[in-house]
């Protein structure tokens, strides 16, 4: 994308799914591998899209390739400092993945923890959407503040605000008008991992009204190099917040209020992202 070949990294990595996708059927099920062969169907996929990276970095025709480095540790530093909430973020959903399993197994038992998987599979759907749009616009957003033209960043950033809002009450509405099919690709009608999830992704969901937003103020951020800011953010609304919410929402509200935990951290994470995006608005004039 950074390149200006945003069609080809689409290719390869919609390539690198398929190949994931038919690798887990033909080492699974021919071949019988079980795990191990749906893990060697995970490592091919990356491996397609590292190595497809390489080559077209080291073909020479890109205006981005690699070369000889000179290394400058102040540079490190600000793309370290930059990336810290991408970071914060990554280590957030592993944690915060940690205790939402827990959490159902104890409350639910194994059921709990398929439909838990389940709802996550569609959280990715449809919020890929999301994240997909922020980082395109990221390199926009880059070069009009680099370049001082405050009209077209001020254009870009709150044009950029409402799509994510009405995406986002979009999303939501797609997502639970279509669910009670949707679960039928995974699990029967009737069974409880089904009435599991059916009963709890509505609640679920409607962190989606708020996520698209959070999403795009914390790329923005990134975008405009305040990487503490966008940390800020992604830590308040993927570990702060959702973390007492897994503890204590159940205990209040019994099995929807776990649900209800990514919600309630989304729904404050957009407090904090709104506080830093008013506060910060005549710094960078959007």
């Amino acid at each position: 994308v950074t390149a200006g070949r945003p069609g080809l990294g689409f290719a390869v990595t919609a390539a690198a799914g398929g190949l994931n996708g038919v690798l887990d059927y033909v080492l699974m099920v021919p071949l019988g591998m079980g795990m191990s062969g749906a893990a060697l169907a995970t490592g091919a996929g990356c491996a397609f899209s590292s190595l497809s990276g390489l080559l077209f970095f080291s073909c020479g025709r890109s205006e981005l390739r690699f070369a000889r480095p000179q290394m400058s540790f102040a540079a490190l530093r600000q793309i370290c400092s930059n990336g810290l909430s991408e970071m914060v973020t990554n280590l957030a959903v592993c944690t915060s993945g940690y205790l939402f399993n827990i959490s159902f197994l104890h409350l639910v038992g194994e059921a709990g923890v398929a439909a838990l998987t389940i709802v996550y599979y569609f959280e990715f759907l449809f919020t890929s959407l999301l994240f997909g749009y922020t980082q395109g616009v990221a390199p926009v957003i880059s070069y009009k503040y680099g370049a001082c033209d405050r009209a077209q960043l001020r254009l870009c950033v709150r044009r950029s605000l409402l799509l994510m809002a009405v995406s986002g009450v979009l999303t939501f509405a797609l997502s639970v008008g279509t669910i009670e099919q949707s679960l039928c690709l995974f699990v029967p009608r009737g069974s409880e991992v089904w009435a599991l999830a059916r009963a709890g992704f509505p609640l679920y969901a409607t962190a989606f009204l708020f996520g698209g937003v959070n999403i795009f103020v914390c790329g923005a951020f990134t975008a405009l190099s305040n990487g503490p800011v966008s940390a800020i953010i992604s830590a308040a609304r993927t570990f702060v917040f959702i973390v007492p919410a897994i503890i204590f929402l159940p205990t209040l509200l019994g099995l929807p209020g776990l649900w209800l935990a990514m919600p309630v951290a989304e729904g404050l994470g957009l407090l904090v992202a709104a506080f830093y995006l008013i506060g910060l608005r005549s710094k960078y004039g959007y």
